[in-house]
């Protein structure tokens, strides 16, 4: 997976939060970790996916999709399938969103077209969740409750995707940046994808989603993401939340297909080859027409006829299209005039006899005609500039224009300080919308950080609950042992028969108080050696006897003297798990009534 597309930035914050939780004191250290791990390698890039979805997300962004959006989707077509493509799914939550509402949009409308989805994503894990279609509770709850009755089916704790719903979606890989578009769609959405991408990729993305599109198809974007040099092929429906409609007579523009990071490019390719009228027709042009420039909406260069050579001279240092910086200074000052006139009025705007020395060093009179185009929903300004000797009378024209030298300089140094305060006004405002995408790609990842904490409380409030419940047993058994030690204390203080338990090692474990009366024994001789107590018994062997029954497991009786009487005398083993020796019992039993 190639993340050279990515901006820096992103790379370099999901880098250091691995580094973090792997704590990896350098990047040389973490180099290696990746190289040598593969599952590290896989949980950063798991990390540079930041897949951020959720059902229903950003409400507001929701209700213009249903408003705006959707109506001009439902518009009648000739199109028997409604087709839409979700880029950048993730784990499909925004993806059956999107189907939910246009399916019952469809219903609503009682429309016959057939409803089909591409979904996609460039991981294939989050694609297998997709493809489930099970989600938790908890997620499903921003989902309006007629839209979870009729698409949703409840399975204990979680919701499935009904199966009429889930047949409408096709989930695949793709990736945006080197992968051909899905054809004839008439909405894409790609909401805070582009906003990880370099500028150049963003437009090729972007391109990409454009030559997909039908002729007057939808694209709804991130509400920090752009059009840039797009935008002048589609029409804004919401501005705050970035819905476009493509105008239908936008160019088709042509995209290298990408094979990994260096070629993501924009294919410069030349364009058609024009017939044999239109070759015709632009050498009568040529031929014919006197020099003619035209220029776009900031005064640039766009195309040019005719000889001229001499009217146009492009001055040292950085190259530039600006026409008011090629023409010479005395008709840049009446050019600027003329295109602004022809630009308010929507009319032929004229200057006649003007007096110009040329790039060539001749000099020459000119009559400076402005005529607005309108061309693929723009209007372009042509400059004519016709070679004259007398003033035209039978024409109605402006005035002819005289300006004093200083003035021209002085609006020549005007005019450049306007240029250097556009430039620098564009380029404060292409780092303010780069700041703007990179604060908003940050928010995404602090969004997934935030999820994934709520994921892990999650998870240990289950393993508190857990700890809850087997405390609880604790409690209940420990409460059952101390009835039953009491049980015990109760039964061995009833009986008649002196009775001692040791360990394995002859240390006193218990002992009831008629086995005081012939081994000398207190309470606080629990723990003690047998060794260590005298008895009034005539029995020597004792401590023998409990080392044979500790090795070999066979029980041993005797009756020996005691006092004016007999006692009788058992010693016996008892076995823990595994038939595993835990002590012996000592029993001593009055035999002298």
């Amino acid at each position: 997976m190639d993340f050279s597309h990515y901006k820096l930035g992103t790379i370099a914050r999901r880098v250091e939060r691995r580094m973090e939780q792997r704590k990896v004191p350098d990047l040389a250290a973490y180099t290696k970790l990746v190289q040598n791990e593969r599952d590290e390698a896989l949980a950063l890039q798991q990390d540079l996916l930041i897949g951020v979805t959720a059902f229903m997300r950003d409400p507001e962004a929701i209700e213009a999709l249903r408003t705006v959006a959707i109506p001009r989707l439902l518009e009648p077509s000739s199109d028997a399938v409604l087709r839409v493509w979700v880029a950048g799914c993730s784990t499909g939550e925004e993806a059956y969103s999107i189907t939910m509402l246009l399916d019952d949009a469809l219903r609503t409308a009682q429309s016959t077209r057939e409803l089909k989805v591409f979904a996609t994503d460039i991981d294939e894990r989050a694609l297998d969740r997709a493809s489930q279609g099970k989600f938790s509770g908890e997620s499903v709850a921003a989902i309006p409750a007629p839209l979870t009755q009729r698409y949703l089916v409840a399975d204990g704790d979680e919701y499935i995707v009904s199966k009429s719903l889930r047949e409408k979606l096709l989930f695949s890989r793709h990736n945006v940046v080197t992968d051909p578009p899905f054809p004839r769609i008439h909405l894409v959405t790609c909401r805070n994808l582009l906003i990880y991408l370099k500028p150049r990729v963003q437009q090729r993305v972007l391109t990409t989603f454009c030559n997909a599109l039908t002729a007057d198809g939808l694209l709804w974007l991130g509400s920090s993401e752009t059009l840039g040099a797009l935008a002048e092929d589609f029409e804004v429906l919401d501005q705050r939340w970035k819905l476009f409609r493509a105008k239908p007579d936008r160019p088709r523009r042509a995209v290298a297909m990408a094979v990994g990071a260096a070629a993501i490019r924009r294919d410069l390719t030349r364009p058609p080859r024009a017939d044999l009228g239109q070759e015709i027709a632009q050498a009568l042009v040529s031929g014919l027409l006197p020099p003619t420039i035209v220029v776009d909406e900031g005064m640039q260069l766009a195309y040019r006829y005719g000889n001229v050579g001499a009217l146009i001279h492009v001055p040292e240092g950085k190259a530039s299209l600006d026409v008011r910086e090629l023409l010479p200074h005395s008709l840049a000052v009446v050019v600027s005039m003329a295109v602004q006139r022809a630009r308010n009025t929507q009319e032929d705007s004229v200057f006649r006899n003007l007096s110009a020395q040329l790039h060539d060093g001749t000099s020459g009179s000119f009559d400076v005609r402005a005529r607005p185009l309108r061309v693929r929903g723009r209007i372009l300004i042509a400059l004519v500039f016709e070679h004259t000797k007398l003033p035209l009378e039978a024409e109605k024209v402006e005035d002819s224009v005289e300006i004093a030298p200083e003035v021209q300089m002085r609006m020549h140094s005007l005019e450049r300080e306007l240029r250097e305060s556009q430039a620098h006004l564009q380029s404060t405002v292409e780092e303010l919308e780069s700041s703007n995408q990179e604060l908003q790609a940050t928010n995404e990842e602090l969004v997934a950080s935030n999820e994934e904490l709520q994921s892990t409380n999650e998870e240990l409030q289950s393993v508190n609950e857990e700890l809850h419940t087997i405390n609880a047993e604790h409690s209940q058994r420990l409460d059952e042992l101390i009835q039953i030690t009491q049980d015990l204390d109760q039964l061995l203080s009833t009986l008649d028969v002196g009775i001692v338990f040791l360990d394995t090692e002859l240390n006193i474990r218990r002992f009831n108080k008629r086995a005081a009366a012939y081994i000398s024994v207190m309470p606080q001789d629990i723990g003690r050696p047998l060794t260590h107590l005298t008895h009034t018994l005539d029995y020597a062997e004792l401590l023998n006897d409990c080392i044979r029954v500790i090795k070999t497991g066979e029980a041993h009786t005797c009756t020996v003297r005691w006092r004016n009487g007999r006692v009788k005398v058992r010693v016996h083993s008892f076995s823990g798990p595994a038939n595993q020796p835990k002590g012996l019992v000592i029993t001593l039993a009055d035999e002298s009534a």
